[in-house]
This record gives structure tokens, C-alpha cells and sequence, in this order.
């Protein structure tokens, strides 16, 4: 698919996600329902802050919206939202969430985690593609020492192909966004 008819899914999707919180995190009656589409489109903005802090779209929405509405222990609302959709996605938004970032995770733990998952989900995706999906259960062994035999073998082959596809992939060309480097 073309980005361009990717992208009405991309904002319905992060609308949603979007929405999910301000019902969990302001209560049950207030919703994003009647954005506009210029103001659901500038929500993509959180996507873009969130693939480049490595964090979760919702996390970040909700630490904005707490920032914004939150005073003296209880919510300032516009409306149906503390602060306007421009307010959330204004670069002084940017300025607060790497403040608030900085605080949250002084050693970037975000970052680490972030690089665990994508490494894990490279090396599953790339196992997938090996096709060795095929196992075999204690029921199809005589006896339980020769499940443990064939188990024993399989985890160490699994664990050896994967310390063999880390090396090739840290050694490969670096990128943007290279989860081994």
C-alpha cells in the first residue's frame, strides 16, 4: 500500500488511540468524537513524537493532557479536552514532553526497551520466515527422555540461530532507527 491510501487509516487509527485515553484518563463522558478532520490529521503529529522518543502514542497523549488540564487536583476543561488539539501538538507541547521524558526515564530506559522489542520482533519475523514452525509435541515421543532429547536440541539450534542473525544484523549497514547500533 501507498502511503497515500494508508494514511485515512493511520488517523482513524491514532484518533482511536487518542480517544481510548482521554475516556480512561478523563472519565467515560468526555471523548474525541466530534474532532474535526484538520484536528484528527494534526494527532499524526503524536505518532511522529512518538516513533522519535520511543514511546507509546498513548502514553505521550495522556502525559500531555495531564501537563495541560490537571490543576490543583482537579481537571481544567475547554470543552471536551484541557487544551485544544493545536496546544497539544505545538513544538512548546515537544519542549514539555522531552522535559517531562527526561524525568520520567533519566537513563532513556524508553530507548532500551524500545530497542529489546524491535530487535526481538526482527529476529521472530526473520525465524518466521526460516519456516521452522513445525513442532512436535511429548505425545508424539516414546518416552519423556527422548522429548527432553529432541527439546534440548531444538532450544540450543534456536539459540544458536539467533546469536547468528544478532551478529549479522549489528554488523550490517547502519540505518535510521537501527535497533542493533
Amino acid at each position: 500500500m501507498s502511503e497515500i491510501t494508508d494514511y485515512p487509516r493511520k488517523v482513524y487509527e491514532n484518533w482511536a488511540k487518542c480517544n481510548r485515553v482521554v475516556v480512561e484518563v478523563i472519565g467515560g463522558r468526555k471523548s474525541l468524537r466530534f474532532l474535526s478532520v484538520k484536528d484528527k490529521q494534526q494527532l499524526l503529529i503524536l505518532e511522529t513524537w512518538s516513533q522519535r522518543y520511543k514511546l507509546p502514542v498513548a502514553w505521550i497523549f495522556e502525559q500531555l493532557l495531564r501537563y495541560y488540564g490537571f490543576r490543583e487536583g482537579k481537571w481544567r476543561m475547554k470543552g471536551n479536552l484541557p487544551a485544544s488539539i493545536q496546544t497539544l501538538t505545538a513544538p512548546s507541547a515537544e519542549d514539555i514532553l522531552k522535559q517531562m521524558i527526561d524525568e520520567e526515564f533519566p537513563a532513556r530506559e524508553n530507548v532500551m526497551v524500545w530497542r529489546q522489542r524491535e530487535q526481538d520482533r526482527i529476529l521472530r519475523d526473520i525465524m518466521k520466515e526460516d519456516g521452522e514452525n513445525v513442532r512436535r509435541t511429548p505425545v508424539d515421543f516414546n518416552t519423556r527422555e527422548g522429548f527432553n532429547k529432541y527439546y534440548q536440541k531444538r532450544i540450543d539450534r534456536l539459540r544458536q540461530r539467533e546469536e547468528n542473525l544478532s551478529d549479522e544484523l549489528r554488523k550490517s549497514r547502519p540505518y535510521r532507527g537501527n535497533a542493533w547500533r
